[in-house]
Order: C-alpha cells, then structure tokens, then sequence
C-alpha cells in the first residue's frame, strides 16, 4: 500500500525550526520568492516532505534487514530527546501540537535511519575517500 504524506502547512513538518523563522523574519518569510521562483514556504516544505520519505523508507529498510535499536541506544536516544523536549518553549510546544513521546519517536526513527544506512555501507569508500587514501 502507498503512502502519501498528508501536509495541511509547513508549519505542521519543520516544528520549532517554522516558530523560530517566523519569530526572527515575521510571517512575511513564507511569501518570499526564491530565485527559481517557488515561495520559502514551498522550498521548505519540500526539504521536509523529503527528508520524512527518506526517514520512513529507511525504517522500512531496517525492518527488512532487521536491524534494531538497541536497549543501550534506546536509553541514550531517551535522554537526548527528553533534553530536546525540555529545551522548547511553551510557545514552540504549543506551535507544534508535540507530546515529548512524539519527540522520542522522531529521535529514534532519525537515529534508525541514521544506523541503517550505517550498517548498509559498513566497509565500502566512496570515489573521494579511495583518492584521498592513494595521495597519502
């Protein structure tokens, strides 16, 4: 079955990072035209798009290849996104509708996407790596 990824706004995608642009720009920061003519909020909008289909592809992967989050790296994943959660305002909280389970769920997705392509690419040098090695 496929999934689309459902977006009413940006502002639903990118969280306190879509807070702190309006804070600093105002909200004027969504209109901006950029040079290949798409607005800051469609540019934005698709990095976000792009990046959730690239996690949730790689969760998938790591379902298929069986690869886990550990207890160890769980616990740590606790923590950082706890630190994070505790770090947002109330005003980022509530912009984001986010619950700190929400925030501990993206944080071990990210970091099992993160592992998954680790773990795939175990051993192999990319073209630069090789030609550095050869000038050493």
């Amino acid at each position: 079955m496929k999934r689309r990824i459902h977006t009413s706004s940006v502002h639903d995608h990118c969280g306190d990072g879509c807070n702190r642009y309006q804070q600093a720009y105002t909200g004027q920061i969504w209109s901006v035209e950029l040079p290949d003519g798409e607005t800051f909020e469609t540019y934005l909008l698709g990095q976000a798009r792009e990046f959730l289909q690239e996690m949730k592809l790689m969760n998938l992967l790591a379902k298929d290849q069986e690869i886990i989050i550990t207890s160890t790296e769980k616990e740590e994943i606790r923590k950082l996104s706890e630190e994070y959660y505790e770090s947002l305002t109330e005003d980022d909280i509530a912009y984001m509708g986010v619950k700190e389970d929400d925030v501990r769920t993206m944080y071990e997705e990210y970091f099992l996407s993160n592992k998954v392509v680790s773990e795939l690419t175990k051993g192999y040098e990319s073209g630069d790596q090789r030609q550095r090695g050869q000038r050493s």
